[in-house]
């Protein structure tokens, strides 16, 4: 199960109300404790790379999958509210972090594509603002304690992980727990929710085990980082209209609902594949556009966090897709692969590929939405040596236009 609860506590009368108060100095931190592995994941049973590989589901793009999955470039990748990313493992542990963080970086953006398909069924358009370095996931590489999230915290804690302005998104290289988030039963409608990021809030913290990374192709529970970043944000309040008395909602299919303890019982109201989805119904904690006198609209709304960007938003997007195409050099008469890569602020775009020799098109690729990240296409070099140019171009929903933007092959 990886129920550790070691270090949490409920204090009568304290700030924290009937959610668990995590037993460490400085100001009081909130958790709905620790959630249970989905159904047939055992958080104990510790995975080798390459099966953590095969979790990555392929994607197609023209007859080719992609390498890489990369999040959303939102303004300069550090100001402002943002959701840093870390690997961390414990001392004395093997430091995996050169062969985990491009995974992580697949994962999180599946984080986003929760939240992106999600804002999408009310109308909108909602991407994690995460921290990034020349439109990169950064990937923070940290040493903490794993055998019980007090001891998690507090070695984050120590180490600075603490401004206001940050949410720590944390991939634990350990087979102790599933996840832990840490979350605050405040239904305030405002800026100044108590997960909304007020400045006399230390950054909040999310922690995932590896028996639970990139589960969101499970059906059973969807996104795990993405349930317990959703949980650092603010879901589920005790006052929505579904809600369990333990932090969750009990109207299935979504990503924060299942039978988290004595008392909840689970009712099917949206279909199975809504569990990879936040909101079932859009009614208790995530609404991008809230009727007049509902709940989200009168009480805290997970959609409203400063955390999450609404750019890309129908008539705002104004920033073209950035593209680039990697130099190669390729055989004669063998099969390449040209790679390129494609990022927007709306996550996605139209993409065309093309080899040139001079100005005649010998191949073309495409147009075909995808999203961002690093992709590849194959070709069939040409018997003769020459020096061409891939190319590659895209657009995104606003109809805005990259640059083309071309790199040199050398067939040899």
């Amino acid at each position: 199960m990886g129920l550790v609860f070691k270090g949490l506590e409920h204090v009568a009368g304290g700030p924290c109300g009937l959610l668990y108060q995590v037993d460490m100095p400085g100001p009081a931190r909130c958790s709905h404790g620790p959630d249970p592995g989905p159904a047939g994941v055992d958080v104990r049973q510790r995975r080798s790379l390459s099966q953590l590989a095969a979790s990555i589901p392929t994607r197609a793009l023209f007859a080719a999958s992609p390498t890489l999955s990369m999040v959303p470039c939102i303004g300069d990748g550090t100001s402002g509210a943002r959701v840093q990313v870390i690997y961390a493992h414990s001392p004395g542990s093997a430091d995996r972090y050169a062969q985990i963080a491009p995974m992580i970086k697949t994962w999180a953006s599946q984080v986003d594509e929760t939240y992106s398909r999600s804002a999408a069924e009310t109308g909108g358009v909602r991407h994690v603002r995460f921290v990034t370095s020349g439109c990169d996931l950064t990937v923070l590489d940290v040493t903490a304690r794993s055998d019980s999230p007090d001891h998690t915290f507090e070695d984050l804690v120590r180490l600075g992980f603490t401004r206001y302005d940050r949410k720590y998104l944390v991939w634990m290289d350990a087979n102790e727990i599933c996840g832990i988030g840490e979350t605050y039963d405040d239904e305030t409608p405002a800026a100044k929710n108590a997960n909304n990021g007020p400045s006399n809030v230390p950054g909040m913290i999310a922690r995932i085990d590896e028996g639970c990374w990139g589960e969101y192709t499970n059906l059973a529970r969807g996104s795990t980082e993405a349930h317990e970043l959703t949980h650092t944000l603010g879901a589920v309040t005790a006052g929505a209209p579904n809600a369990t008395q333990y932090g969750h909602c009990d109207d299935a299919y979504d990503v924060m609902c299942y039978e988290d303890g004595p008392g909840t019982e689970m009712r099917d109201v949206c279909p199975t594949t809504h569990q990879q989805l936040l909101d079932c119904n859009h009614d208790d904690y995530f609404n991008t556009n809230p009727g007049a006198g509902s709940y989200l609209k009168t009480h805290w709304n997970t959609a409203s966090n400063q955390f999450l960007s609404a750019a890309g938003s129908p008539n705002s997007d104004t920033t073209a897709p950035a593209v680039r195409a990697q130099a190669a050099t390729v055989k004669r008469g063998k099969v390449a692969k040209l790679r390129f890569d494609v990022s927007d602020d709306s996550g996605k775009s139209n993409i065309q590929g093309a080899v040139f020799r001079g100005k005649t098109q010998l191949k073309k690729w495409g147009p075909e939405e995808i999203g961002n990240g690093s992709y590849f296409v194959t070709w069939k070099v040409p018997a003769k040596a020459q020096v061409l140019d891939f190319c590659v171009a895209a657009q995104d929903a606003s109809g805005n236009d990259s640059a083309t933007i071309c790199a040199t092959l050398r067939v040899t």
